[in-house]
């Protein structure tokens, strides 16, 4: 059960429709200054964040006339609908909130149909937290108990909740909080929530902090209720918090996985989306070096966007390249 399955089971039938556009791959001319680029990254504790910082200086470094800047956001969910209005260029976003964005449902009342694929890396992992000492031992065991789930209507809120219902917890059995990854870290610290759930790439900063002062325990999800909730909802892939990771986490958890995807708008300039492409894969080194996740964005999962559009001078990059775009 892979990423791959996300593209082939939600993305066929969109692939498959002629009135979609695929994003053909434009005539770009690269010795044109790139310009203004505006990144929206995520909260500061999250690997959104350094990878956006990484892209901007990547971008000032790599490319010829690049003015690049990243600001922290709330992440996915705000990313695309700022790149949707114009007030930023590239954002990075979970795989399910671009669907939906793209296509309309759950938090998007109107489909943003002027978003676009540049690429997409990494999973982010669910950690679902909980205090060394707690008695909760499974996903199971939160019924009755209180849940900091980031932002209302967010990826995270929504991954939480997804999660919780695969295991018959639904949300009136529950207390959910909706408060931002620091106060959920110092709800958790002072024992004022029973867990608190964050989507983030490994390692987080989040957690690391956290697990230095206060043993954590990480909630896993068995492979029974894993294949339900992938069958149900095919964006969600299995990801493994590797033993270690965490300071008293010493054991691989099994754990919920979103994809990555970077989203841009279809009047970016043609320009500015073929060097974002460019630099990601040519440079990699130095998105890498920003945050361990940047490694993943060196072209292997470029086919893990394909269900959206490409951006036209992405497109033509990946074409000059031999990269597929498509999941064979």
């Amino acid at each position: 059960m892979t990423t791959r399955r996300f593209v082939l089971s939600v993305g066929a039938a969109m692939l498959a429709s002629p009135a979609l556009p695929r994003g053909a791959a434009a005539q770009v001319d690269t010795s044109r200054p790139v310009g203004t680029l505006r990144f929206v990254s995520g909260p500061t504790g999250g690997a959104y964040f350094p990878l956006g910082e990484g892209a901007a200086r990547a971008m000032n470094a790599h490319t010829r006339g690049a003015r690049a800047a990243s600001t922290p956001t709330g992440g996915s969910t705000e990313n695309v609908r700022l790149i949707s209005l114009g007030e930023a260029d590239f954002g990075w976003a979970a795989a399910d909130v671009v669907y939906y964005a793209y296509n309309g449902g759950r938090e998007f009342r109107a489909p943003l149909r002027n978003i676009r694929a540049v690429t997409a890396g990494h999973s982010s992992a669910g950690h679902m937290a909980v205090r060394a000492e707690s008695p909760i031992r499974d996903i199971a065991d939160l019924k009755g108990k209180s849940i900091a789930v980031g932002a209302a209507g967010s990826s995270n809120a929504q991954t939480a909740i997804e999660w919780l219902k695969t295991y018959g917890v639904e949300q009136g059995d529950v207390q959910l909080r909706y408060i931002s990854t620091g106060a959920t870290v110092d709800a958790l610290r002072d024992g004022t929530i029973d867990a608190g759930f964050q989507l983030s790439g490994l390692p987080s900063g989040t957690w690391l902090g956290l697990a230095n002062d206060h043993p954590l325990r990480f909630l896993g999800i068995a492979p029974d209720k894993m294949a339900a909730l992938n069958a149900r909802l095919p964006f969600y892939v299995p990801e493994v918090i590797k033993g270690g990771t965490y300071r008293g986490t010493d054991q691989d958890v099994t754990t919920i996985g979103v994809k990555v995807v970077l989203v841009t708008r279809d009047t970016v300039p043609d320009i500015q989306a073929h060097e974002m492409a460019r630099v990601l894969i040519e440079h990699n080194a130095d998105i890498a070096r920003a945050h361990p996740t940047g490694s993943a964005w060196d072209g292997r999962a470029v086919a893990d966007a394909g269900f959206i559009p490409f951006h036209p001078g992405a497109a033509a990059y990946y074409t000059a390249k031999g990269i597929k775009m498509q999941a064979s």
